[in-house]
């Protein structure tokens, strides 16, 4: 079992108008358990698309917390215990990760891997749990008991759990980047399981286009713009008429219940671009800017719908 488990119903749509025919083919992957695309368009030979397909397995078992020998796993094995020694690229998306559970106040954790593991949404265990189990799961919860020290991770009690389930692939999406730019690609599209990032200039400077699920406008960015969305309509299930979302609350330790559809965060860190979609879909638009509005970038945009 791998990080990501979703059924994937694509939620955005590319529009490209490359103003001439392709000739090679796409690279598709399964990587992190979900579809990958990677189109370079005519930059995309072998070589590169060999190059990216290693780098998402080397991200996958950094971060994965299904893969027994990830540095994920070893600091959730050793939760309680020991602190494990990791590599700098894991503590900057750590770091990243806490420091917007202490500006959400805890709202988004990455502390949450117990949680998500009770009400298994997506997998063949899916249920809603009882309030007590539900309870004695959230104590498990907290990021403030994450240590970082030098280069060694701990978690304080035993049986807490890291889940980089709303970060890994907005990271990955940023060190496919770095590779697009090593190998002069003139444009590419990723689309790592409906995280998007466009790269690079279409012919006479045209635009990128995006299209969202449910969002009744499209939307025009430059290249470089990584496209984020979190929802209740990708991944979920549906008892006695109530739909049951993936995306959990750590507050309340269920899953967002609003009349919000999605949340789509446009930035050119796919790290960023991802955490914060999170953090809008849980948060809400009012609580998302009395929270986070002062914390964006001059760049980075946000749809509520």
């Amino acid at each position: 079992m791998k990080l990501f488990k979703s059924i994937f119903i694509a939620s955005v749509i590319i529009f490209i108008f490359s103003g001439c025919a392709q000739k090679k083919s796409p690279l598709v992957i399964e990587a992190m358990n979900t579809v990958c695309t990677i189109n370079a368009f005519n930059d995309g030979d072998k070589k590169l698309y060999s190059e990216i397909s290693n780098e998402l397995k080397r991200l996958e078992n950094l971060f994965s917390r299904h893969i027994q020998t990830s540095a994920t796993s070893l600091i959730n094995q050793n939760a309680g215990k020991n602190p494990v020694e990791v590599p700098d690229e894991f503590i900057y998306v750590l770091q990243t990760a806490l420091e917007f559970s202490k500006l959400t106040e805890g709202q988004f954790d990455p502390t949450i891997g117990p949680v998500v593991d009770l009400w298994g949404i997506g997998t063949s265990h899916q249920q809603i749990p009882e309030d007590l189990e539900i309870l004695h799961k959230k104590l498990l919860v907290d990021y403030r008991r994450v240590s970082v020290i030098d280069n060694k991770v701990f978690l304080s009690l035993p049986h807490m759990s890291l889940d980089f389930g709303a970060i890994a692939k907005g990271y990955a999406s940023d060190c496919l980047v770095k590779i697009l730019q090593d190998n002069n690609v003139k444009k590419c599209v990723i689309d790592l399981g409906g995280n998007i990032t466009v790269f690079g200039t279409k012919e006479n400077n045209l635009p990128w286009k995006i299209g969202i699920k449910n969002y009744d406008k499209y939307l025009e960015v430059d290249g470089g713009t990584n496209i984020v969305t979190s929802g209740n309509y990708e991944r979920y299930f549906e008892q006695d008429g109530k739909i049951f979302c993936h995306i959990i609350n750590p507050k309340t330790g269920r899953p967002v219940d609003s009349n919000l559809k999605g949340a789509t965060v446009c930035s050119k860190s796919g790290l960023r671009a991802d955490i914060l979609s999170t953090c809008a879909f849980i948060l809400g638009e009012d609580n998302f800017y009395n929270l986070l509005g002062n914390y964006l970038l001059q760049d980075e945009k946000v749809l509520f719908y």
